[in-house]
């Protein structure tokens, strides 16, 4: 296993020119000159330029330079560099096997003499055996000798990833990525984010962690990824983990990192995703302040008071920086309803806000997803304490409807609601809502106070959430309930905040994300802060009644404390194709 490593030989092709087999795979030694060996896993890996050939079939592609270098980014060590020179243009691939498994990857290139790539798909703790196979236009291979590659186990501070069920056969292709968010005993970890993919057996297959938290990330179709983070930021990033681009919004007090591009905004929040035109989108929030506001979401008769209320605006940006749209909801719903979850007392705006006002600070809509749907060029919009998913015109920014509960909602803001027809349940602080390829609404809804205000409803034991699909008819102003799942009976889902349901276009399954579940030491879900915390993400056919066909449990061994899921989403391939 182990080699000298020896220095690179400048080997050269010209005309008449002998070829050579030369794959041979070298671990790093720390210090050349003594020639001490050390833990492969602890240090790169740099396989050194060379010339390979195949053996006698002279219509085959040579491999004439193949260099593979461990990451230099501790960020994302589940990935590797890689050079590849050939005589013709041919395209690269890879055959992996590792713990006696064994797995291609495919990074998707086009016909080229020189491939400078990422190889992705690799295993945690595990010493992969890696053969490159060169493909030119006629379909003839080339392929190297194995070169071997090491990598360090999953960090300690890691969650336990349990893998309950999965059969791939009726799962939808890919794998799937999601944000980690660590949550001792005392309170959520702001200064700890990670996102990580998984494969279809719940192995680890990449994986990134950074010194900030991470809320809201996707693949995008360039194979990069995009996150949110905290109240104002937002990142680009390569597989390789190296930063790619970053913003913030102007009117939060942190300290950025150099070259963060400003966005003359007053917050980035829950969400971050690229329009089809390129362009960002994200939630900023402004303040107004009111003179008569309720006092009470459910006492008509309590007195006023001077508000100074939190409303969500719709910010779209070019990616230097420049705003190119906003659509303020205060301009478009009713600011004076309040809703079963207001936060009366600031809430999750506290922190940023709570120094800067005078009245009583509201958190009004708290809006926790927006979804641009490209077919009818409108943002689906989730409010969370307003218990209510609207659609709003992108180009005029006038309001198409209102789905969610009829109570509360007056003069101008009645003729929007959708009337319900058939057996349906209003959602109640749902996630995430999207337009399927049918044109149904998707979502999560947590069924957070959905008997109520907290202090007066049902506990979090006899409580349920469940991903949810409308039928909304537009013309006539009505919604239908066409399909739900909410667990079976022996294994219902609690998720109060967070969480995430996404339609799977190729078997039609639904993605389900209860990224915000909490129970006591015996397993019973509780309201109690300090109960164990975990996620649970699920694929189910979309059937009645539906079918799991996958499970991956995120948890911790802590009695109190653990892991949450923003959202999770599957993706095509580690190398893009997401969005």
């Amino acid at each position: 296993m182990w080699r000298e490593l020896v220095p690179p030989r400048p080997w050269l092709l010209a005309a008449g020119h002998p070829t050579y087999d030369a794959s041979v795979s070298y671990w790093l030694n720390h210090d050349l000159r003594s020639g001490d060996r050390m833990n492969p896993r602890a240090l790169p890996v740099v396989l050194l330029p060379m010339v390979l050939a195949a053996c006698g079939d002279r219509t085959s592609p040579i491999l004439e330079e193949l260099a593979i270098t461990a990451n230099a980014n501790p960020s994302a060590p589940l990935a590797a560099s890689v050079l590849v020179r050939t005589n013709e243009p041919a395209t690269v691939t890879f055959r992996i096997e590792g713990d006696g498994a064994q797995w291609d990857v495919d990074p998707g290139v086009d016909l080229a003499t020189e491939h400078r790539i990422p190889m992705l798909g690799l295993r945690a703790g595990t010493n992969h055996q890696i053969v490159v196979v060169a493909t030119d236009e006629a379909g003839n291979e080339t392929a190297s000798d194995a070169i071997e590659l090491g990598t360090d186990p999953l960090p300690e501070d890691f969650p336990r990833f349990v893998l309950k069920q999965s059969n791939p056969e009726r799962m939808e292709p890919g794998a799937t990525l999601f944000n980690l968010i660590r949550w001792p005993e005392e309170g959520a970890d702001n200064d700890f984010g990670a996102i990580v993919i998984v494969d279809a057996q719940g192995e680890v297959v990449w994986y990134y962690v950074a010194d900030h938290d991470i809320l809201d990330a996707r693949l995008l179709a360039s194979g990069n990824v995009l996150y949110q983070s905290g109240r104002e930021r937002g990142v680009e990033i390569d597989m390789l983990g190296n930063v790619v681009a970053q913003w913030h919004a102007t009117g939060t007090p942190e300290e950025m990192p150099e070259g963060s591009v400003g966005v003359e905004t007053e917050t980035f929040h829950h969400e971050l995703l690229e329009m089809p035109s390129g362009h960002l989108l994200t939630v900023s929030t402004e303040v107004r302040d009111y003179e008569e506001y309720p006092s009470s979401t459910f006492d008509p008769e309590a007195p006023t008071q001077v508000a100074s209320v939190v409303g969500d605006v719709i910010v779209e940006f070019s990616r230097d920086g420049r705003v190119q749209r906003e659509l303020k909801l205060l301009d478009i719903l009713d600011p004076f309803r309040t809703g079963t979850g207001t936060g009366l007392g600031g809430g999750f705006w506290q922190e940023l806000y709570g120094e800067r006002v005078e009245g009583t600070l509201i958190d009004w809509a708290h809006v926790n997803a927006v979804f641009f749907d490209p077919a009818t060029s409108a943002f689906i919009v989730s409010s969370r304490v307003q218990d209510a998913v609207v659609k709003i015109d992108a180009e005029s920014g006038e309001l198409v409807w209102i789905l969610g509960q009829h109570d509360r909602w007056s003069g101008a803001w009645s003729e929007y609601l959708l009337s319900p027809q058939g057996e349906l349940e209003w959602q109640n602080h749902q996630h995430a809502p999207m337009v399927t390829p049918q044109g149904t609404v998707l979502m999560f809804d947590n069924g957070t106070n959905r008997d109520g205000p907290a202090e007066e409803g049902a506990p979090a034991s006899e409580k349920y959430s469940r991903a949810v699909e409308y039928e909304i008819d537009e013309e006539v102003m009505e919604v239908r309930q066409v399909w739900e799942y909410r667990g079976g009976a022996d294994e219902p889902f609690y998720s109060f905040f967070v969480s995430d349901a996404d339609w799977l276009p190729v078997t039609e399954n639904v993605l389900i994300t209860a990224g915000g579940l909490i129970a006591d030491t015996s397993g019973v879900a509780t309201a109690a802060a300090a109960g164990r915390r975990s996620a649970r993400i699920m694929e189910v056919t979309h059937e009645s009644p539906a079918e799991k066909v996958f499970e991956l449990l995120v948890e911790a061994d802590w009695d109190a404390g653990g892991w949450h899921v923003f959202r999770a989403q599957r993706i095509p391939s580690l190398y893009g194709g997401g969005g």
